[in-house]
């Protein structure tokens, strides 16, 4: 069954809730007025944008989502309880909310964006929202991605927050529009790119060891080139390889060492820009590796260590730590796992995840993958 907070406890914890925002995080929310049950959209910036959108709206509503908030502190610990069970789909919800007349909360996105910028949307996701039937609300939270990186080890980092109604469409505007028309609404609402907002609204994002856990994100060294050799020191990140070093700011930028980078953006671009060519020049030798992997057999009803050893990637293949081989064509997908791990299933339904002790850098994977299908499926048209 749907269940959401009921409305006179939700009547009474929103405005609490509120100020507990207001000053733990800086946040600055509206408060929208809506009788009808809604579906509301946000796009996913941290672990806190369940409580965020919540006390936005004054009837309560749930979550549904593959990104779950851990369990550490009483805000994160009340925006998990949010969420609905993980094992309800999105449809699922979507019936649920419109036969009980219930309100539901979707982060399109499916996960936290690891870079400040929104991820993708689902392609059906306007025909489904017009299939039930309901309202809709689109809220958009900027500043979010700097309180709590998610990339970062020590969260919170207050600065500015700031949740704002996009739209507030009703069930007949929706059929109204065609879905192509109410999609590029959509992905233009909760588009949001973190470094160009602080640029636009600059506000210091103050913490404790603010580059820690960087490494988590960044894997080439500007200078030197060197993959999987950064390491972040308190507030810098320093290259193992050649000695670079640069200081990360209190908005999300950074200064010395001669960095040509302005912010976390420039750098991430140039990442991927540079991951292209590393694919498309991979020979036989690894494009990465990581040691010290822990391995996990997620194909029975519990979870199996299997073992301890090296994860590396090839341009045909990837090695898991047991030594077996996976085809870059069989391997269906990656994800990250919260912040410390990653997960991958095979064509034919293998399932594993691997974790790491020291930071794990878990999208090289995921964007080499997509990088090396690519050249592949280019490979292929051309011999054809």
């Amino acid at each position: 069954m749907f269940r959401a907070p009921s409305a006179i406890l939700w009547a009474l914890l929103r405005p609490l809730l509120r100020l507990i925002l207001r000053i733990r995080l800086r946040v600055t929310a509206p408060i929208l007025h809506t009788q009808r049950p809604f579906v509301l959209l946000c796009n996913h910036t941290n672990f806190y944008d369940p409580l965020l959108a919540a006390v936005s709206v004054r009837r309560p509503l749930c979550f549904v989502g593959a990104d779950r908030p851990p369990r550490r502190g009483f805000l994160l610990r009340l925006a998990r309880s949010l969420c609905l069970p993980e094992e309800l789909s999105l449809d699922e919800a979507l019936r649920q909310a419109a036969a009980q007349g219930k309100c539901l909360g979707i982060f399109p996105e499916g996960e936290r964006c690891a870079g400040g910028k929104t991820g993708a949307i689902p392609a059906d996701l306007a025909r489904k929202l017009q299939a039930s039937r309901l309202d809709l609300v689109i809220l958009r939270v900027s500043g979010g991605y700097w309180t709590a990186p998610r990339w970062a080890e020590l969260i919170p980092r207050p600065g500015r927050i700031r949740v704002r109604v996009a739209h507030t469409l009703s069930a007949g505007m929706l059929r109204d529009m065609t879905a192509d028309e109410l999609q590029a609404l959509i992905e233009k609402d909760l588009r949001e790119d973190a470094c160009q907002s602080v640029k636009k609204h600059p506000a210091p994002y103050r913490g404790e060891h603010r580059a820690e856990r960087l490494e988590r994100l960044l894997y080439l060294c500007p200078k030197c080139g060197a993959r999987s050799r950064l390491e972040s020191r308190d507030d810098e990140i320093v290259c193992r390889a050649c000695g670079f070093a640069t200081r990360y700011t209190l908005t999300g930028g950074f200064r010395g060492g001669s960095t040509p980078f302005e912010d976390l953006r420039q750098w991430l671009n140039w990442q991927d820009e540079r991951l292209r060519q590393l694919c498309e020049n991979a020979g036989a030798e690894p494009l990465f590796s990581d040691g010290s992997c822990e391995l996990y057999d997620l194909n029975g009803e519990t979870d199996e260590r299997v073992c301890s050893g090296e994860l590396t990637l090839y341009r045909d293949r990837l090695e898991l730590p047991n030594g077996v081989a996976i085809s870059v064509e069989e391997l269906g997908c990656m994800r990250r796992i919260d912040d410390r791990g990653l997960a991958l299933e095979s064509r034919r339904g293998s399932r594993f995840a691997l974790y790491r002790v020291r930071p794990l850098c878990a999208g090289k994977y995921i964007d080499a993958l997509k990088q090396l299908k690519d050249i592949q499926n280019e490979d292929r048209g051309q011999k054809t």
